[in-house]
């Protein structure tokens, strides 16, 4: 005779359905490569690498991509002049 466990598993439950969670938006970081993912991109808008802290624009939404702000890269040419 078999007998029943008597133990309740528990799993979390996810906070979205694999349905939302596939149709966030995927990304890598320009600067340091870390992924990024939002639900709802918004071209021009500026967002912050959650690893390395560096500002990014958004350029494009279909596909995800990102480049650094025009700051960025306008401070990284002053630097550059300076060295010279």
């Amino acid at each position: 005779m078999k007998t029943r466990s008597t133990r309740s598993y528990q799993t979390e439950m996810p906070s979205k359905s694999v349905k939302e969670r596939s149709e966030m938006a995927k990304t890598h970081c320009p600067n340091c490569d870390a992924a990024i993912a939002m639900d709802r991109p918004r071209e021009g808008a500026i967002i912050t690498c959650p690893k390395c802290a560096v500002e990014l624009e958004i350029i494009r939404t279909d596909p995800f991509v990102v480049d650094f702000t025009m700051d960025w890269e306008m401070e990284d040419w002053e630097e550059e002049e300076m060295r010279m």
